[in-house]
């Protein structure tokens, strides 16, 4: 196969822009994150209670109003997640469970992400500073399960 004078120089201009101005990296990891959303539906576990909503489910268990408890559900997979202030530290400490899910939690923020291990289905992070976070665990037949964001 010869190649046209549009197709060579066309190859010649990648060649250069490679060498000379290539992707930022930053760009490139933006591009895989973006890839790896594409079924966010599919993948999206829905917020189906938050005692935030419903003041009185917490009523009983928390008589200082340092307690939210989250469910968050999506195709067979669950999280049901306890967040707790600590007033005299300022941090916040993540209780809960996980269903249909195997592996780690992964608790994403903006700064980086914290890994949590699940034991028997339980997992607890304690520390964390206030601030938006999403969970997120591998389902069993191997795809991302991942919350909305909340703040902590």
């Amino acid at each position: 196969m010869n190649l046209s004078d549009d197709d060579q120089l066309e190859a010649l201009l990648r060649g250069l822009a490679a060498e000379h101005d290539p992707v930022p990296a930053i760009v490139t990891t933006a591009a895989r994150a973006a890839w790896e959303l594409r079924d966010l539906d599919g993948q999206l576990a829905s917020l189906v209670a938050d005692s935030w909503a419903d003041a009185s489910a917490v009523g009983t268990r928390d008589s200082l109003g340092t307690l939210r408890m989250l469910t968050f559900a999506s195709d067979g997979s669950s999280i049901e997640v306890d967040v707790e202030h600590d007033p005299v530290t300022g941090t916040c400490r993540l209780r809960g469970f996980v269903t249909g899910a195997v592996g780690d939690l992964v608790i994403q923020r903006y700064d980086g992400q914290v890994t949590a291990p699940v034991l028997d289905d339980q997992f607890d992070v304690d520390g964390l500073s206030p601030g938006p976070a999403r969970l997120s665990v591998s389902s069993v037949d191997g795809r991302r399960i991942t919350t909305s964001w909340i703040s902590l």
